[in-house]
């Protein structure tokens, strides 16, 4: 069982999946097609979850474990996902996933993990796209190669931000400037509750 604390959420119910992540899943949407990925290494990581809108299934990454690996075993056997959504701590050219660093060097690592997450829903005939909110991941010359590898890596239209992601009090913005494929993604993030988010990423 995951020893991460448990928050009421009353627009979600919560259970945890055979891979012992902690979920929350929608109530009256069996078939979700935009899943998020929230690492606890982020600020006030439970206020952020509470902002995403309704109808989008979110996952908490456990710390301590492997997280490009926590997502690929959720990702692998579901072909309903079109776009999946990573908030984590970023910087140019990488994040931090649970308990490891995607970036450059470590993408060939990953590449297997990588070439799965969207294999069955373009088996499916659809255009998946891959959201990354994380500070200046796409930033510069490294950063552009990373979302660029990624693209190639996933098959997805990747979007990704060269600049601070965050509260505009803090300097930062929820843009995602620098975009690689045609999908844009879809906006997860209820504007009125992201307002109380007072961090960045």
């Amino acid at each position: 069982m995951s020893n991460l604390p448990r928050y009421s959420q009353p627009r979600e119910q919560q259970f945890e999946s055979s891979s012992g992540l902690p979920v929350w899943r929608n109530l009256g949407d069996a078939t979700p097609q935009t899943i998020a990925f929230i690492d606890t290494g982020l600020q006030d990581y439970w206020k952020l979850s509470d902002s995403l809108i309704p109808t989008t299934e979110t996952v908490i990454l456990h710390a301590h474990q492997d997280g490009v690996e926590q997502i690929t075993s959720l990702l692998l056997p579901n072909s309903y996902i079109d776009s999946v959504h990573i908030f984590a701590p970023g910087a140019p050219g990488g994040l931090k996933l649970g308990n490891t660093f995607l970036s450059m060097k470590t993408l060939e690592r990953y590449r297997e993990d990588l070439e799965s997450w969207f294999a069955l829903t373009q088996l499916c005939d659809r255009s998946p796209s891959l959201a990354i909110y994380g500070c200046d991941v796409a930033a510069g010359e490294v950063g552009s190669g990373f979302i660029r590898q990624l693209h190639e890596l996933t098959g997805a239209s990747i979007a990704a931000s060269f600049s601070p992601v965050g509260h505009p009090t803090l300097g930062a913005n929820w843009n995602l400037e620098r975009q690689m494929g045609q999908e844009r993604p879809p906006w997860v993030l209820d504007s009125e509750r992201l307002a109380a988010y007072h961090a960045t990423l």
